[in-house]
């Protein structure tokens, strides 16, 4: 039975930008062209990685750790088969693997950080709000039926979220507008 770690190695390598991105990063940090990359040059390019990741997510308020120099160093021993703290390509490969589902945990750490308790109270508030619904004579009646087919624990942490959201831009239909951008915002973003 394959490991799930095993698991998530496959699926982020079989992903076409995997590869892609990570020639794009190997070829950035190979400033000298020597076909390898040294300590200095993979921390350099981790760091070129997190400083993009943590322009994506500031618009959401979002902040994700740089990883420390020792982070670093374990996974350049990881990746380094040949032990020459220099890494060739596919030596890279196995670094930049690791850098990915590092940068993918931090980041979930900052969006709990940042919306965990968010998502908390818009479950319960859509239970109140199904609730006083409910309470109505005639209206609580018909609409209990339609109630639930929306179950506060799914819907509960997205108004979390959108309201969390809403309130750190100022406008409480922010997350509206970000999800579902006019036609116009398409069109820009399309250009862009």
């Amino acid at each position: 039975m394959e490991k799930v770690e095993d698991k998530v190695d496959e699926m982020i390598q079989s992903r076409p930008g995997f590869g892609r991105a990570t020639r794009k990063f190997f070829e950035m940090a190979d400033k000298d062209g020597s076909g390898r990359v040294s300590q200095r040059e993979a921390a350099s390019q981790v760091s070129l990685i997190f400083d993009e990741i943590q322009r994506d997510l500031d618009d959401f308020g979002i902040t994700v750790t740089k990883p420390s120099a020792e982070e670093v160093m374990e996974f350049m021993l990881y990746a380094d088969d040949e032990g020459d703290c220099d890494l060739d390509f596919e030596e890279f490969e196995d670094f930049y693997l690791q850098v990915v589902k590092l940068a993918a945990l931090k980041s979930a750490q900052g969006f709990l950080h940042k919306y965990g308790w968010s998502m908390v109270v818009g479950i319960f508030a859509v239970h109140l709000a199904k609730k006083a619904v409910r309470s109505i004579p005639i209206v609580g009646f018909l609409a209990t039926p339609f109630m639930a087919l929306v179950p506060s624990v799914l819907t509960g942490p997205f108004v979390g979220l959108a309201a969390r959201y809403g309130l750190d831009k100022g406008d409480l239909l922010a997350a509206k507008k970000k999800l579902f951008p006019s036609r116009e915002q398409r069109a820009r973003l399309e250009r862009d």
